[in-house]
C-alpha cells in the first residue's frame, strides 16, 4: 500500500491533467485517434499549443502515471512507465507525417520547440531558455517574470502562480523551488524537483538541488523580490 500523500498528490496531478486534456478538445477540433489530416485543417498555435507542440500527449502522460498512484497500485504505475516510451515513438511518426502533409507545420516546429515538457533542462532540471543544451555552465535560467511572458501569464500576478507552483508537493517534498543566482537577488532560477524530473548525469547538481528543497522556506522567497 503506497504512503497517503502520494495517492492524494497523485489524485491532485490526475485532476489537473483531466483539466488540462479537457482544454485540449476545446482547443483543437481535428483530434483524432488516428493520424490524418482532415480538409481544410490548419496549424494551432494558440492555447497550450503555443506552448508545447503535443498538449493533449501531455495531459494523458500525466493521467495515466497518476492514475495507478490514486488506486494504490505500484505495480500498475511500473507498467504504465512504457507508456511514455510508446508516445515518444508515436509522436517521432506523426511529426514526419504532419510535416509532409499538413501545411504550416514545419513553421510551427520552428516556434514551438517543446513536444511535451516545456523549459525544463533535463541535464540541469531549471526551467531555461534553451532546454536543450548540454552544457551546463551554458544553461540560462529564465526569471519568473520571464516565464510569465513566455506561457502568456499577467505579470501583475505573478506572485499568485509563484504562491500556487510553491504549494504544489509530493509526500511532504516542494514539486518546485525558486533559487537566488547571485549575490545581490536580482537573478532567479526555478527548478523542478530532481525525485520528480531529471535525466542529468552531474550527482552534485542532483544532491544540491535535493537539499535545497528540503531546506526550502517559502516565506524567505515571498519577501524577496524574485519576479524580474
Amino acid at each position: 500500500v503506497l504512503p497517503k500523500g502520494i495517492c492524494i498528490g497523485a489524485g491532485v496531478v490526475f485532476l489537473m491533467a483531466y483539466v488540462l486534456y479537457a482544454q485540449v478538445l476545446r482547443e483543437n477540433t481535428y483530434l483524432s485517434r488516428t493520424i490524418e489530416v482532415c480538409e481544410n485543417q490548419k496549424v494551432i498555435d494558440t492555447g497550450l499549443y503555443g506552448v508545447v507542440r503535443h498538449p493533449m500527449y501531455s495531459a494523458t502522460l500525466l493521467l495515466f502515471l497518476a492514475m495507478p498512484l490514486v488506486l494504490g497500485s505500484l505495480l500498475s504505475f511500473v507498467i504504465f512507465l512504457a507508456y511514455p516510451v510508446i508516445i515518444a515513438k508515436r509522436i517521432d511518426g506523426e511529426e514526419k507525417f504532419l510535416e509532409k502533409e499538413l501545411e504550416g507545420y514545419c513553421e510551427y516546429k520552428k516556434k514551438v520547440k517543446y513536444r511535451l515538457i516545456p523549459f525544463v533542462n533535463r541535464r540541469t532540471n531549471m526551467v531555461c531558455s534553451n532546454p536543450n543544451e548540454q552544457d551546463p555552465e551554458r544553461v540560462n535560467p529564465i526569471t519568473l517574470g520571464e516565464f510569465c511572458d513566455m506561457v502568456g501569464y499577467d505579470k501583475k500576478n505573478a506572485r499568485r502562480l509563484a504562491a500556487d507552483l510553491l504549494e504544489l508537493k509530493c509526500n511532504g517534498q516542494n514539486l518546485i523551488g525558486f533559487f537566488v543566482t547571485n549575490l545581490n537577488q536580482t537573478t532567479w532560477k526555478i527548478i523542478v524537483n530532481p525525485r520528480i524530473y531529471y535525466g542529468g548525469e552531474n550527482d552534485n547538481i542532483y544532491k544540491q538541488q535535493l537539499e535545497l528543497l528540503m531546506k526550502y522556506n517559502k516565506d524567505d522567497a515571498n519577501n524577496t523580490k524574485l519576479l524580474l
